[in-house]
């Protein structure tokens, strides 16, 4: 077969866990693959050519035909079941035309297969139900279950990209987007809630606290609030977020749809926001779908509530319905397929049925070489550019995913229903 195939990796601690998994099912299927992410794409592309591209964004759509007409573009969304004003249809629907560049569009689950039906009446079908990216590995790695036995470790995953941003850039210049004050207001509050917790937790308890940085964060700015208490503080930079999750004796920290993993684990949540006032300030922005993935958690008003949930032997909360409908119908969590699997067949059939001609390219070595050229450049420029996007050689890349692909292989599956 030997069809080359392109993923972009967007974010490179959100989407590199479910991209290598991704990557590892198409080279077992004979392909040759290359992660690539928003600092190289579109070199890469011009250079070694590939027969499909595999995005998470739809911002590279246009440029992406324009230098390859021929190629199969596949759209797998990295930010599943929103509304339909903030769906992926809806967003498409705002660039005329931009959707027939598009080969294929798989969703996470058939809720936002129906807004491209309702929105893209007209079109004939070419989107298809394959699952959340994000959970696959939890989804099938059921040994996972067992690992928060006898933790001593709270995890708290952050959500400060406003305030932290992973580039460097200062508040005043991204504050130029009047749209952004209402963030920087919520942000402000939930990490001076943040901090109170991390006091409380350490100075009150003999737990130990691992912090997890939002993808779009700086994760080396952590080193001050790690500095308070260095030996019980660490910051986690791994790629998949469900098997940092599963090790936690609770997850603490502000919304976020992260939650759902820990869900999915049963692992304990407690939402802090009460703690800083800042819960109606999200509600206002009409992110209702966000606060029902919290549905499931504690939510202490105040630094001694806290105390008391964390030093017993905290329980999960029982399944919530509001959340097992939103893993059913936005996150097709309840189907035993594999989405990864899904996108991988999927794509290779279209690219098998549009015969698409290889042309001359570049060696992958030479593109790889090039690209340690590049990526030395833009390290010198900006330090910071190791906190988004993944260069091979640099990143560690975890060795596991054969085991993930033997699950897949066998339908060795996470109980979806565990109480």
């Amino acid at each position: 077969m030997g069809f080359r195939i392109v993923i972009r990796a967007f974010s490179l601690r959100r989407d590199m866990s479910s991209s290598l998994l991704l990557k590892a099912q198409l080279e077992r299927m004979g392909c040759s693959v290359f992660i690539a992410s928003s600092r190289n794409y579109f070199a890469v592309l011009k250079r070694w050519r590939p027969q499909a591209v595999i995005i998470n964004t739809q911002s590279v759509v246009k440029k992406s035909r324009e230098i390859l007409p021929d190629c199969v573009i596949v759209l797998w969304h990295a930010e599943g079941g929103e509304i339909k004003h903030w769906s992926e249809a809806y967003s498409l629907n705002l660039v005329p035309n931009l959707i027939d560049n598009i080969d294929y569009i798989f969703t996470f689950g058939e809720e936002g297969l129906k807004f491209f039906d309702d929105i893209f009446p007209e079109i004939q079908c070419k989107w298809k139900v394959a699952g959340n990216s994000r959970l696959e590995t939890a989804k099938f790695n059921p040994d996972l279950i067992e690992a928060r036995q006898g933790s001593s470790s709270i995890g708290m995953p952050t959500r400060f990209s406003q305030i932290n941003h992973h580039a460097g850039l200062p508040p005043y210049k991204i504050l130029q987007n009047p749209n952004s004050e209402w963030s920087f207001v919520y942000q402000a509050k939930a990490y001076v809630a943040l901090v109170s917790a991390v006091d409380r937790i350490l100075n009150d308890t003999d737990l130990s606290i691992s912090i997890r940085p939002h993808p779009n964060e700086n994760i080396y700015n952590y080193r001050f609030l790690q500095s308070r208490f260095p030996d019980r503080i660490e910051v986690d930079t791994s790629y998949d977020f469900a098997a940092w999750a599963a090790k936690q004796k609770a997850i603490v920290g502000p919304s976020t749809t992260a939650i759902l993993e820990a869900y999915v684990l049963r692992v304990p949540t407690v939402n802090i926001e009460a703690m800083g006032g800042i819960s109606e300030v999200y509600e206002e922005q009409g992110s209702t779908r966000l606060m029902r993935t919290q549905s499931s958690s504690y939510f202490p008003k105040n630094g001694d509530e806290l105390i008391d949930i964390l030093r017993g032997d905290i329980k999960v909360k029982p399944r919530h319905p509001d959340v097992d409908d939103l893993l059913r119908n936005s996150h097709n969590w309840f189907s035993d397929k594999s989405a990864t699997k899904t996108v991988a067949e999927e794509t290779v059939n279209l690219v098998q049925e549009r015969k698409v001609r290889a042309g001359p390219y570049f060696p992958k070595p030479i593109i790889h070489v090039e690209d340690r050229i590049r990526f030395a450049k833009g390290w010198f420029q900006n330090r910071l550019i190791t906190n988004m996007s993944f260069q091979y050689g640099y990143h560690e890349i975890p060795t596991y995913y054969s085991e993930l692909l033997a699950n897949i292989d066998a339908g060795r599956r996470l109980d979806p229903a565990i109480a």
